[in-house]
């Protein structure tokens, strides 16, 4: 009887995994549209299994497409979701930018941006991201290891928008992250920054030339030392070269 009680304890105590680390386990791939269709890639850079149970994929910060059941990612080990397959998402993502959210059980996420959709010798790309969220066109490779990098050249990239062009900032109100997306129809040097209702500069976002293309940033509703700002009304200013925009957004407590 003591063996049969210690064998069961050695069961349980192998399929009973650790829940994830969101970062450790992120959004490694996305495909937005051709062949393959939509999916999304999760990678585990962990040393052990993890379970994902609870944890939610969306293309919007309402998270209200798919949550996990009980499922174990391998170390070094990837999961991968097709739109509309059973156990997966079916929010598309659209071939004109899109984003993805990955979240743990408690509501922390990542955010990933999805560039528009870009063809290469009749090969619909992928878009591949490191642990930083940092991410490049590569050709197709669900379930295994990224490809290279693919830079495309100004005839290859179709997409380029038509003007310059500041979005307003998603989710808003917020608490305590926000999404700012831009759009640059061709390479200049961008200076974005916040500012409170008094005109005060509060953090500088960026403050570098950029190529064309759709852009996103992120602001975690702290100043340039870090420090978390109370609740209320902010600005945020774009200036590429003549093109300069201000919207508001408003951060919540």
């Amino acid at each position: 009887m003591k063996n049969y009680l210690l064998v069961l304890l050695l069961i349980a105590k192998v399929s009973a995994q650790d829940p994830c680390v969101l970062g450790t386990v992120y959004v490694s791939e996305g495909h937005t549209s051709g062949d393959p269709e939509d999916y999304i890639e999760l990678y585990n850079s962990g040393d052990t299994d993890c379970s994902l149970e609870g944890f939610q994929l969306d293309d919007n910060e309402s998270l209200s497409d798919f949550t996990f059941g009980e499922v174990i990612i391998s170390s070094g080990g990837y999961w991968i979701g097709y739109e509309d397959q059973d156990s997966s998402f079916s929010s598309g993502l659209s071939s004109g930018g899109d984003i993805i959210v990955f979240a743990d059980s408690e509501d922390n996420y990542l955010i990933v941006t999805l560039e528009p959709s870009q063809e290469l010798d009749s090969v619909q790309l992928s878009q591949s991201f490191n642990e930083n969220g940092e991410g490049c066109y590569t050709n197709p490779t669900p379930g295994a290891q990224n490809g290279e990098c693919i830079t495309l050249t100004a005839d290859e990239n179709i997409n380029v928008p038509k003007y310059f062009t500041l979005h307003q900032n998603y989710p808003n109100p917020f608490n305590p992250i926000t999404t700012l997306n831009y759009e640059l129809s061709n390479s200049s040097h961008i200076n974005m920054a916040i500012y409170d209702v008094l005109g005060n500069k509060v953090i500088q976002l960026v403050n570098s030339k950029q190529s064309p293309g759709f852009k996103s940033i992120q602001w975690d509703g702290t100043n340039s030392q870090g420090e978390p700002l109370s609740a209320g009304v902010y600005l945020y200013k774009i200036q590429a070269g003549d093109f300069v925009d201000t919207k508001k957004m408003i951060l919540l407590k």
